[in-house]
């Protein structure tokens, strides 16, 4: 078959009767006129039900209606018994709903069938069937029938036909992994609410179905319905009821803060099922979450999903089963149909802008250093303990590595615990990362580096107090008994770079008490970084003498080691 999940049901349950293309051929559609139209007027989302027109081997014509059970009811005024059409009355009406609510409590979806024969005297043979389409400029109410020259009123119930459709493994899990990271999941579906209910039980997003605001009722035997939705932490809404309060304050402007309140209000409960939900709704649905600043992400696989779908925040459609108009408006497309997947995506878009955060921080704490020095030059002519040179040998070839690096780590454990963002507060570079960078670990490992540099300079007869007012002075010589080694100078001075850089990335790997108090972080594996940032240490001491400048020094007519300098 060709067509959706429920058609597909029914066909395959009656192929064991009969086959399909037998029936077909034996009731074929009715095709009237010169254009040869067929008389059929598909299911959607407005009417909730579709009707098809065929012939019979002796000529009659017989309507075939399918579809909501409460709609097909309302058309219907006999049901068949026996062979024989008989008189809907109380008795059977309670019946019918009594079987409506045993199946849709199952979980089940629950279809309507009904039919009617047109008399021949009515409706010959030679009689021409039309649909009329749509007219621009004198549209179709909603709600209201098509236009067509035939009875679509008067039917006779034939039954109602109960299809399981059960959840897809690993749902209800994931479902609740999303309530854990922060992330409430909403039911919209065209389902009948009973049936929703049952589904959005089995599946986590409603917690106890004792909590429903119908039971509530019964329960409790309060008046109205309103009274228990306001003491159950559950809400179940189908859409006449939604468009009827949505018509109610259609009067009022967008400026009015009351405007659609009652919708926030539905959508602030614990557990949330919108049922025979239409398109306008479910994009409705969507601007109130968007308007209680909510990120929102809709899934859908039709036609009906698509407006939502291009509303949100995030559409994803369906790779497998969704249309081509729902998968145009979606930004995201699932390529197995599986909704666990998505909790994949929040994980991996939660590590990716972790790690961004933590390479942004290590790049930025490196500044303090590299400008400190240059500040103690200019205020107490201190010499400088890292060229320019140096700086571009750091940022450009001893940080690259560590940085990869950092994009490979394993995510830290606990990642899908936190809670979502505020996307309005915090953003990729926020102020607190600017101080823990600048004001916290910069100054930490400035003195680190300033401290092996004076120890480093007092080695060989620099004292730190000679230091200062040093550079320009030409007065202050070394002791003629201070041995200085090529390159041991060289070792150090770069390795004050190799430790400034690694602290750091130990440093900005995460937040202090998550990796000193919480157990479950798991130690990051730093080899990798390490190793990656020695590379220039070994490359320095073979550049020429001449690539670090002339020396400015000079003792007893000696020049020293441009490289000491």
């Amino acid at each position: 078959t060709n067509t959706d999940d429920s058609e597909s049901g029914i066909i395959k349950f009656f192929e064991k009767t009969e086959p399909i293309k037998v029936i077909r051929e034996k009731y074929p559609l009715h095709e009237s006129g010169p254009e040869k139209q067929q008389i059929a007027i598909p299911f959607n989302s407005d009417l909730k039900w579709a009707c098809f027109l065929r012939r019979t081997p002796e000529g009659q014509y017989w309507l075939a209606m399918k579809g909501a059970p409460e709609r097909i009811m309302k058309r219907c005024t006999h049901y068949l018994l026996n062979g024989k059409d008989v008189p809907i009355n109380e008795e059977f009406q309670e019946k019918f709903k009594q079987a409506n609510q045993a199946f849709a409590l199952k979980g089940e979806r629950v279809i309507g069938l009904s039919y009617k024969r047109l008399p021949p005297e009515d409706y010959p043979q030679n009689y021409e069937f039309r649909i009329e389409k749509e007219d621009k400029e004198n549209p179709r109410k909603k709600g209201e029938d098509p236009r067509v020259n035939f009875p679509l009123t008067d039917l006779t119930f034939v039954g109602l036909i109960a299809m399981e459709d059960p959840p897809r493994d690993g749902v209800r899990e994931a479902i609740e992994k999303c309530h854990i990271a922060g992330i409430k999941v909403i039911m919209v579906t065209g389902d009948q609410s009973l049936t929703a209910a049952s589904i959005a039980h089995q599946i986590g997003i409603i917690e106890d179905l004792d909590d429903a605001p119908e039971l509530i009722q019964k329960r409790e035997r309060l008046a109205t319905l309103e009274e228990a939705e306001a003491k159950s932490n559950t809400i179940i809404i189908e859409g006449g009821r939604l468009q009827a309060y949505l018509d109610r304050d259609s009067t009022l402007s967008d400026d009015n803060p009351n405007k659609n309140s009652f919708l926030r209000n539905w959508l602030m409960k614990r557990d949330v099922v919108f049922a025979r939900t239409s398109p306008e709704n479910k994009l409705c649905i969507v601007n109130a979450c968007q308007s209680l600043s909510h990120i929102v992400a809709v899934t859908g696989d039709g036609v009906n999903d698509s407006p939502a779908i291009k509303k949100a925040d995030i559409g994803i459609a369906m790779g497998k089963v969704g249309t081509d108009v729902a998968k145009d408006a979606a930004d995201i497309l699932l390529l197995d149909d599986n909704f666990p997947n998505i909790l994949k995506g929040v994980k991996q878009g939660r590590v990716i802008f972790e790690t961004l955060k933590k390479i942004i921080g290590y790049n930025l704490t490196s500044n303090v250093p590299e400008l400190i020095p240059f500040l103690c030059l200019d205020l107490f002519q201190i010499p400088l303990p890292i060229n320019t040179i140096l700086i571009l040998c750091i940022d450009v070839g001893t940080d690259i590595m560590p940085n990869i690096f950092q994009s490979y780590e394993t995510p830290e454990k606990g990642m899908l615990k936190k809670k979502p963002r505020n996307v309005k507060v915090d953003k990729l570079c926020t102020g607190r990362l600017f101080v823990y960078a600048y004001f916290f670990n910069g100054i930490i490992e400035c003195m680190g580096c300033l401290l092996a540099y004076f120890v480093v300079m007092s080695d060989y007869g620099f004292r730190p107090v000679n230091l200062f007012f040093f550079a320009f002075d030409e007065g202050i010589r070394p002791a003629e008994q201070d041995y200085y080694n090529l390159y041991d100078s060289e070792f150090y001075g770069n390795t004050r770079a190799f430790i400034q850089d690694n602290y750091e990335l130990m440093g900005i790997y995460g937040d202090a008490k998550e990796i000193y108090f919480e157990s479950h972080v798991q130690k990051p594996d730093w080899d990798g970084d390490l190793m990656a940032s020695v590379d220039l240490r070994l490359f320095y001491p073979h550049l020429p003498k001449s690539f670090f400048g002339p020396c400015k020094h000079e003792s007893r007519g000696q020049n020293f080691d441009d490289y000491v300098c």
